[in-house]
């Protein structure tokens, strides 16, 4: 999700980057403050069931595995 920038900006950068993902655009901020964001970056993992399950503000160090590992268990978990 970006936080209040345009749609062809995004689209923009997922291509320049070789990203394959969606992005959520915001851009009048309303998921943002909706969500809480309260840095960026702000990683939201939210469950099959639609609830979330982690929130990690910042990134470095370990954050891919710990943000890897927790999609893991999230995939796991059974369907309901």
């Amino acid at each position: 999700m970006n936080d209040r920038e345009s749609a062809e900006k995004v689209s923009s950068f997922l291509a320049n980057n070789q990203y394959t993902f969606t992005a959520l655009v915001d851009e009048d901020g309303a998921v943002v403050s909706e969500y809480g964001v309260r840095g960026i970056p702000m990683t939201v993992l939210i469950g099959r069931d639609g609830t979330v399950k982690n929130v990690w503000v910042g990134y470095g160090g370990d954050s891919a595995k710990e943000i890897d590992d927790a999609i893991q268990k999230a995939l796991a978990e059974p369907r309901n």
